[in-house]
């Protein structure tokens, strides 16, 4: 038996980091990083334990069907042709809209997985589509479009050579720079920042990891981020410490600086509750030289994310620190999105079927799929699809959710698990893992800091019964009969007679596959040739060097210049600052709620294997500071009954020397069950899941995204509930 070496690149986050996998007797013997890679960094915990799924006993590793309270094997091809006639019975009597599909981190991380599901269900004609960022990224991509038209562009962060880094609602020590960009060591590179001088500020109502390395830490309440930004913003503009180069960039740049110079710092201070003098000191720290604000998912996860993140664009803007080293600029990378984003990724607006919610970047909001599921009408969904997802635990108010899917005709699971969102499922699709696939992840590595393209490379072969996942997307439109390339019917022949070549080669990538679709994008933008990176075992790296003019220069907008007012934003700021200080529920519900990520964890996604998962550390805690526990009267390890106004749930207390007072945190991801459908048994996943005290109503109002993190909470000693 000789052992075998396989360089590829991790799939698990958009940090894309390489990896070096020695294999043998097509078993995984150990994951290591690349250092030959453009894009590696020091061992992840994640990617180190990833091939422990790929043999987990519950893996699903052929198509099942459920028969009556049981799940049986089913040959691929039958699979196939069973579920095209049950999708093509519901269009007849229920119309297109009446089939759609949630899409969850493992499925957006499989670029050929992704695409091909939404050339699946255009080719259906179906608007009802769901997306995993509807629950923590919205709000980036809402304020992108409106600023500078481009959904999905994202700006990277030149953390090497900036003077001031501001962390909002981030942990990069725990969490590395990634919410849809990546630094490859960012947290390294911000360290080093800060010991040649630079200064780090963090804003967060916990001490995180970061916070306790910062040079400041700010801890405003929970969902005020945008009174703490907006203070600052003032600062900068009555002090005329802004960057007057950064009006020929702007729309309204002079009514911009009027409303920020015009608001009322004292009140501002006090909504965010943090010290004037602070704020004052961050403003001018910020404004010595070059300087990042990034605001990241604690801020996106509120119900004032949009306002947030937009404020964070504005600091940035008006400082000048968009065309300037050390600030924020756009990466080319192989496909140039803000040249050919809107071609590769067409914009789409949607509306939902009930409560008329907008879509943002062509996907509907979660927090709309309950009611859309158990509404009677024209349009209620009758089939869905779960590409890699679990948003019954990852979304608001799980329960529901839960029951509704139980009333689906057809509920579809394309997984390598049985998790608890697919407790109802009609169909088990399996799919590989990404130490299983031979494409490009071209979406990822798009959001790369580090300018790379790499292959993945199979390090393993996958089981034969599995299928690859854009495989079976492509096989069931053209069993359905439905147009799969372009709306053109005469194209299914195309795709067939590709397949044929494919079973000839053996090679199920030489038919209509992910390459096939890269090869066009990558000779559409012109900047690497496919085979290229084929030979490229560590990846190819492009070597491009920051251009801080490139992004504001190619704006897509209608003036060709950032809209800095949109319409939008200002009405829902203007609604933020004429409520009332106070939380309307502070004496029902006086604690708030936030979350915090487990480094050994990646959502609820990564459970499998994980040696976090089977510990159960804190799974199933809250944690409070110690001077809410004692107002309280509760003690650090007793049990405690956690209520919001949707839901109630048991927990451990622990007290905490973290934690500004008003604010209670709980870990995501855990309160789930791992099925095995072969032995009719589940596994649970430790811990309690705290998304079911979020309510489904209670949302920012301009992405939908709910409130994951300030959600009213009170905390009582389980005994006053009259529990045993």
């Amino acid at each position: 038996m000789t052992q075998r070496v396989t360089y590829t690149n991790c799939n698990i986050c958009i940090s894309g980091c390489g990896l070096k996998v020695t294999s043998e007797d097509n078993q995984v013997i150990k994951i290591e990083p690349d250092k030959e890679s453009p894009a590696w960094r020091d061992f992840c915990v994640k990617g180190g334990q990833a091939y422990k799924a790929l043999t987990h006993p519950a893996r699903i590793t052929q198509p099942m069907k459920r028969v009556g309270d049981r799940y049986v094997p089913v040959p691929y091809k039958q699979a196939v042709k069973e579920i095209a006639a049950q999708l093509n019975d519901i269009i007849d009597r229920h119309g297109a809209n009446a089939v759609g599909s949630y899409t969850g981190n493992p499925g957006a991380s499989n670029f050929g997985g992704f695409v091909f599901l939404s050339l699946l269900l255009d080719a259906i004609g179906t608007d009802s589509r769901y997306f995993v960022g509807s629950l923590d990224e919205n709000a980036l991509h809402y304020v992108c479009e409106e600023m500078y038209n481009l959904p999905w562009t994202i700006l990277q962060a030149d953390i090497e050579n900036t003077d001031c880094l501001l962390l909002v609602g981030a942990n990069p020590a725990i969490s590395e720079f990634a919410w849809l960009f990546s630094v490859t060591e960012g947290w390294k590179k911000a360290e080093a920042m800060r010991a040649r001088g630079g200064k780090i500020f963090v804003v967060d109502p916990r001490r995180t990891e970061s916070a306790s390395k910062a040079d400041q830490h700010i801890a405003p309440l929970p969902n005020t981020d945008w009174a703490l930004l907006l203070a600052v913003l003032h600062v900068i503009a009555k002090n005329r410490w802004y960057d007057p180069a950064a009006a020929a960039d702007c729309d309204r740049f002079d009514e911009l600086i009027a409303l920020l110079a015009g608001q009322d710092l004292i009140e501002l201070g006090r909504r965010c509750d943090v010290p004037v003098s602070a704020i004052e000191k961050l403003a001018r720290e910020f404004s010595k030289g070059s300087g990042i604000c990034l605001a990241h998912t604690g801020v996106g996860q509120s119900s004032t994310g949009s306002v947030g993140v937009w404020l964070s664009h504005l600091l940035n803007l008006i400082t000048g620190n968009l065309r300037r080293r050390g600030g924020l600029y756009h990466i080319r990378g192989a496909l140039d999105l803000v040249a050919n984003g809107s071609e590769f990724f067409p914009k789409a607006h949607r509306v939902s079927r009930v409560n008329k919610a907008p879509s943002v970047a062509g996907f509907l909001p979660v927090t709309e799929l309950q009611t859309e599921l158990t509404t009677p009408g024209e349009g209620q969904l009758k089939a869905f699809i779960i590409q890699g997802g679990n948003p019954v635990i990852s979304g608001p108010e799980g329960d529901k959710l839960d029951q509704a899917l139980a009333g689906l005709e057809c509920l579809i699971a394309v997984d390598s698990f049985q998790r608890e969102s697919h407790r109802h499922a009609h169909w088990l699709m399996p799919v590989p893992s990404f130490l299983e696939l031979n494409e490009v992840s071209a979406l990822i590595q798009e959001l790369s800091a580090s300018t790379r393209v790499q292959m993945q490379r199979p390090v393993v072969d996958k089981p034969a019964g599995v299928p690859y996942e854009w495989e079976f997307f492509r096989d069931l439109a053209l069993a359905m009969n439905k147009p799969f390339l372009m709306g053109k019917p005469i194209l299914n022949w195309l795709v067939k007679g590709l397949s044929l070549k494919a079973k000839i080669t053996g090679n199920p990538y030489d038919g209509f596959s992910p390459k096939t679709v890269v090869q066009t994008m990558y000779k559409k933008a012109g900047r690497v040739a496919y085979r290229d990176i084929e030979r490229s075992p560590h990846g190819l790296a492009l070597n491009e060097q920051p251009d801080y003019d490139y992004f504001l220069d190619n704006l897509d907008t209608e003036s060709g210049k950032v809209q800095v007012m949109p319409d939008a934003l200002m009405g829902h700021l203007q609604s933020l600052l004429a409520s009332p200080v106070e939380r309307a529920d502070r004496a029902v519900y006086p604690l708030q709620m936030i979350s915090r990520r487990r480094k050994q964890m990646m959502n609820s996604w990564m459970v499998q294997g994980s040696v976090q998962s089977m510990k159960n550390p804190e799974g199933d805690v809250i944690e409070v500071c110690d001077e809410d526990a004692r107002e309280l009267g509760l003690n650090d390890g007793e049990w405690v009954t956690v209520s919001s106004a949707v839901n109630a749930l048991r927990a451990r207390l622990k007290v905490s020397d973290r934690l500004r007072p008003g604010v209670a945190v709980m870990v995501h991801g855990w309160g789930g069950n791992t099925y095995n459908p072969r032995q009719a048994n589940s596994e649970a996943v430790g811990g309690v899941n705290r998304n079911l005290l979020v309510s489904n109503k209670d949302y920012d109002p301009l992405t939908r995204v709910p409130k994951l993190n300030g959600t009213g909470i009170r905390i009582e000693r389980l005994e006053a509930q009259g529990a045993a």
